[in-house]
């Protein structure tokens, strides 16, 4: 079950979050309990590009997909579903081709 999934810039911004339940959200407050702990994973282990990682907190699992421009993070409760990092790295695909150049150019102003 998977509880939120956020994009992130590659510096480590937030750029949108859809949580289960709500409507997507825009504006995602930097400051989080879970964007904080996706930005330290940003920083600690994306070294090597391009290779996903995740993290183990009690009943959750925090994953995180790196692209060129965003990478997609998300919050799973229990064993996340095998098919989940597939569709984490089709998203970071499909937003990188759709909103690549403006992603690029974002200044961090919503």
């Amino acid at each position: 079950w998977v509880g939120e999934a956020i994009a992130f810039h590659t510096d480590g911004r937030p750029l949108a979050r859809v949580r289960s339940g709500h409507p997507a959200e825009s504006v995602v407050d930097p400051m989080g309990p879970v964007v904080i702990a996706f930005q330290g994973m940003i920083e600690d282990s994306l070294g090597d590009r391009g290779r996903p990682v995740s993290a183990v907190y009690g009943e959750r699992v925090l994953s995180l997909v790196p692209g060129d421009l965003v990478h997609v993070a998300t919050v799973a409760r229990g064993r996340p579903d095998p098919g989940l990092r597939s569709s984490m790295e089709r998203a970071v695909t499909t937003i990188e081709g759709r909103w690549g150049t403006s992603i690029g150019a974002w200044s961090g102003t919503p």
